[in-house]
């Protein structure tokens, strides 16, 4: 198969599971926002949940700002 090929399926696979999460998040009401602070903020049906110093979090792996919600 030529590299055409090939990049052209994976993109429509792409597109394909694109199209399948907004539907999932759409019935769920999901929303993420991120702040200029680098801080995430994600909405959904249920609630909203700040995710405080997540950056910082993930690059140490510690716990010590793991969201509460």
């Amino acid at each position: 198969m030529s590299e055409e090929k090939l990049a052209e399926k994976k993109r429509a696979a792409e597109v394909e599971r694109a199209a399948r999460y907004g539907e999932l998040y759409q019935m769920l009401g999901l929303k993420v926002v991120v702040r200029p602070d680098e801080g995430l903020e994600a909405s959904w049906g249920g609630g909203v949940c700040k995710l405080e110093d997540l950056p910082t979090a993930i690059r140490r792996r510690t716990r010590d700002t793991t969201p509460s919600c």
